[in-house]
């Protein structure tokens, strides 16, 4: 029980109703301030109308806004850029910026003040900041540069990271440096020998530019168009790395997704060799500006990187460091000028995603040495990222190799030494997945001398769950650091070994989950924009990965992300812009969509090889069975349907009337279809497999409701012994289906299981992340099947959105409670501030606790009973029901 609990259980003790209004505190300033989504200093936007956000302790009742381009300003209640006044309302999330027009790449400050219900103004919030990216196409002076001898046209086998040099002089104070770069696949940049930032594989991953490669591999039955490309750019505050006189700048590039190669006999086409682009802009106290930009003055070497690739790994040989690099005076007598590359397709933009970082430090658990010399290390679970040796003694002429194991072969990760000496160091251009690490090739090595280190992108935690099921508590677990793995690059990948690669299926089912405990308004922003840039314009075809791959496979299922990922994210941000980007590419996808339907209205096989015959890979269904998979028109027809119904809900939303009642009739069409052509009146079944899910979900005739449910019910306690019996895409589904149609104790059950098939049984096996089949063949390391678990957060503590009012600004807190539970909490950061349900159940009486944040209201729903509440969870006569607003509250 945690201390809110127990704080709010002894008010329960004297009271069996109570509601708390929190105190508002008066004078307390807004906090958390946030501008697109980002909070933080390195904070990029290459929009005139930012929006902005923050949290309040108190009901807001009217607020002010100050932007200005200095923060001295701020302090004197003054600005140059943006005075909102005072402004009525309660508005504190997404408030767009109506201020002057910005400068590019300047800096920005912003403060804000509320008024509360008693018309007392706060104090101004701690200033926040954003930097403005590049407004206009001409101020880019910079011009794209790369290595001289890896010729695009040319073999695609140099797998060597090129290294790139410019000295420079600052020859007064300077009042500021920006740093605007973008290198392709991946940079490290420094600054007289510092590195730049903290950022690992940056920019993200996006669809760069076109491939000419593609319209002749013979294995893509389908034209390669996608909607738009375009390239990511990061920007840097370097003031503090310069210094009067003589400095140099260094670029490293690495391969990342843009000259990629192979895996597992695949053949991914390239993009070309690495290049980059950058823009350094040095502002002097006495008001004049200089540029430093990336053009042929450059000079060039091989790195001591001889080989980087994303899936083969990376090898470092010190040999080839070269004295001085990183420092002004260097002799480039001997170096070679770098070359003008041709500029990617895809726009410049500002990456206004999270970026991946160093997210945590492990000590080895166990370390011991092997009978053949080498060591071996066990970390404790399995993480993506890479073994750092931190001050390791080595002779030159060592190699010290690394293998890092799992269930795939180990890439290459060496090290050769040039020296006696003390070497610290780490990889820089790809990740390994690893719980176990075999060190070979030096003389000694003390546990104290080496860490792994977690690389992924930076999204936080921001949410808690416990429960008196101690189970539940682990499956959790694991799936959050499987789906921590598998974050890089501004995606979410299907495994961070195997393939690496943004499937839109993996990602359309595993959001909810993701939503629901992580810090990822700016991720999914970004990748929502991936999806929608990779839809096909001429067809709506929307591929099985985006940013796009051909060798994904997938099915309808998987492109269905371009109608479910940004209902999600309204759902739980509350995003109108990013919803009314994304109508028109679900109306496209639906159409395309609807060429896949057959004479009796269901959808069938579609996709064809050039030849004309089907292509398997891209009509999959459901995937990763526990026993075999439902049918996959079955799976192609709910997914039609599903389209059609978030379309018109979105058409809805939008004020599109029209829209809402055609793809409202098509989806009904479309489900009349499934019911008559799927269901089984002998055996009262639409089928096994996941398949009574789907109808259940989409909704079945009233006159055969109760048969299906009595047949989903034995189906699964009886057939198979109350353990799951569905793929992952079925797996998203199938315990709010259970919960919603009275059978919340056969979800338990199922979710309760240490035998196989289950999450128990893998933790049983000793799993810490979750894996891609119930079995544990393939990928251990797959967050797919986590999308039905936010079961625990909505109907064990009964937390949801209202699509009316989304965002959090409409709470609803609806449990369907199960005998067996004893204690459920679940807290979560809302737009508006923290939220936190606590269910509680003593036989068959069930307590209610929580907080609901400032600026919100919320329905809670009591069960009346356990009994009633599973029973007819749908019934608003087993609730009591109560209208709250923000504060504390215990029923």
């Amino acid at each position: 029980m945690t201390t809110f609990t127990k704080r709010l259980a002894s008010i329960a003790a004297t009271a069996a109703g109570i509601f708390l209004l929190a105190s508002c505190g008066n004078g307390n300033a807004p906090s958390e301030l946030r501008c697109e989504y980002q909070e933080g200093y390195d904070i990029l936007i290459d929009t005139q109308s930012p929006r902005l956000s923050w949290i309040n302790n108190c009901q807001q009742t009217a607020y002010q806004i100050l932007v200005a381009t200095d923060k001295a300003l701020l302090k004197e209640g003054e600005t140059d850029l943006w005075d909102s006044g005072r402004t009525e309302g309660s508005e504190s999330h997404l408030v767009k910026y109506s201020g002057n027009l910005m400068p590019s790449m300047e800096d920005c400050w912003w403060t804000v003040r509320i008024w509360d219900a008693e018309g007392k103004a706060s104090r101004w919030a701690e200033p926040a900041h954003w930097t403005t990216g590049m407004f206009n196409d001409t101020d880019w002076q910079a011009e794209w540069i790369g290595a001289s001898w890896q010729d695009d046209n040319g073999p695609v086998d140099d797998n060597a990271a090129p290294i790139f040099r410019k000295e420079f002089k600052v020859d007064g104070e300077l009042a500021c440096a920006k740093a605007f770069v973008c290198g392709l696949g991946w940079f490290e940049m420094a600054i007289n020998g510092d590195k730049v930032g903290d950022d690992f594989f940056a920019p993200g991953l996006t669809d760069y530019t076109a491939r000419p490669k593609l319209l002749v591999n013979p294995r893509i039955p389908l034209d390669p168009a996608v909607t738009s490309y375009r390239t990511l750019y990061l920007a840097y505050d370097v003031t503090d790395m310069l210094r009067k006189g003589d400095n140099a700048v260094s670029m490293l590039l690495g391969n990342g997704y843009f000259h990629e190669g192979c895996f597992n006999n695949y053949t991914i086409e390239n993009y070309g060799y690495p290049r980059f682009i950058l823009q350094m802009k040095l502002e002097y106290a006495d008001g004049r500006t200089e540029y430093v930009c990336s053009d042929e003055s450059w000079k060039e070497a091989r790195s001591p990187i001889v080989f980087n690739n994303l899936h083969r790994g990376e090898v470092y040989d010190a040999n080839l460091e070269i004295p001085g690099w990183y420092t002004a005076g260097l002799d480039e007598s001997s170096l070679t000028n770098a070359v003008i590359k041709e500029a990617p397709q895809g726009k410049l933009t500002a990456n206004m995603g999270p970026t991946d970082k160093v997210m945590e430090t492990l000590k080895p658990v166990s370390f011991e040495k092997l009978e053949d010399g080498s060591w071996k290390a066990d970390f404790g679970k399995v993480i993506s990222g890479w073994v750092r040796f931190e001050g390791v003694n080595v002779s030159k002429g060592d190699t010290i190799k690394v293998k890092l194991l799992s269930e795939y072969p180990s890439d290459r990760c060496e090290y050769i030494c040039a020296a006696d000496g003390k070497v610290t160091t780490n990889p820089k251009f790809t990740w390994f997945v690893f719980r176990e690490a075999v060190i070979s090739g030096i003389g000694e090595l003390d546990p104290s001398q080496i860490v792994a280190q977690a690389v992924n992108t930076n999204v936080k935690p921001n949410a808690t769950f416990s429960c008196s099921n101690d189970l539940f508590c682990r499956i959790e677990k694991i799936w959050r650091q499987s789906q921590l793995d598998n974050m890089h690059a501004g995606v979410a990948t299907d495994c961070p070994h195997r393939e690496r690669l943004p499937y839109t299926g993996d990602g359309q089912i595993a959001m909810p989950m993701v939503l629901a405990n992580f810090d990822v308004a700016a991720f999914y922003n970004k990748w929502i924009g991936d999806v929608k840039a990779s839809q096909n314009p001429e067809t709506g075809y929307v591929p099985n990965g985006s940013p796009w791959e051909p060798c994904c496979g997938g099915g309808p299922a998987w492109g269905a992300a371009i109608c479910v990922m940004p209902w999600e994210f309204y759902n739980r941000y509350g995003d109108r812009e990013l919803l009314e980007s994304c109508l028109q590419p679900m109306k496209d996808f639906v159409a395309y969509y609807d060429t896949w339907t057959i004479e009796d209205g269901t959808t069938a096989f579609h996709m064809t090889t050039p030849s004309g015959a089907q292509f398997y890979w891209y009509n999959l269904g459901d995937w990763s069975p526990a026993y075999q998979l439902p049918k996959d028109e079955l799976v192609h027809t709910f997914f039609h349907w599903y389209c059609a119904d978030i379309t018109s809900k979105v058409c809805k939303v939008l004020g599109d009337e029209d829209g809402a009642e055609s793809y409202s009739a098509k989806a009904d069409r479309i489900r009349d279809a499934f019911n008559n052509v799927y269901y089984d009146p002998q055996t009262k079944s639409y089928g096994d497999f996941g398949s009574n899910v789907y109808a259940l979900y989409m909704g079945v005739p009233a006159d055969r409701l109760e048969d299906v449910r009595n047949t989903l019910r034995e189906e699964l306690m009886v057939k198979y012994n109350g353990h799951v019996n569905v793929g992952f895409v079925a797996h998203r589904f199938i315990y709010e289906t259970l919960a919603m149609n009275g059978m919340n104790d056969v979800a338990w059950t199922l979710l309760n299981q240490k035998d196989f098939p289950s999450f128990g049984w893998w933790l049983e096996q000793g799993a810490t992340t979750t894996w891609e089949a119930w079995n544990g063949q393939d990928s251990r390391n797959h967050p797919m099947f986590g999308g039905g678990l936010v079961w625990f957060y909505k109907m064990l503590a009964g937390v949801q959105t209202d699509p009316a009012e989304p965002g959090f600004k409409h709470i609803i807190i609806r449990p369907i409670p199960v005998k067996e539970l004893g204690n459920a909490e679940y807290s979560t950061e809302t737009p508006y501030g923290t939220l936190v349900s606590n269910v509680t159940v003593n036989g068959d009486k069930v307590t209610m606790s929580g907080r609901i944040p400032y600026g919100t209201h919320a329905t809670i729903y009591v069960p009346k009973s356990t009994d009633a509440a599973i029973l007819n969870p749908m019934d608003d006569n087993s609730y009591e029901i109560h209208e709250v607003g923000p504060g504390t509250y215990v029923f």
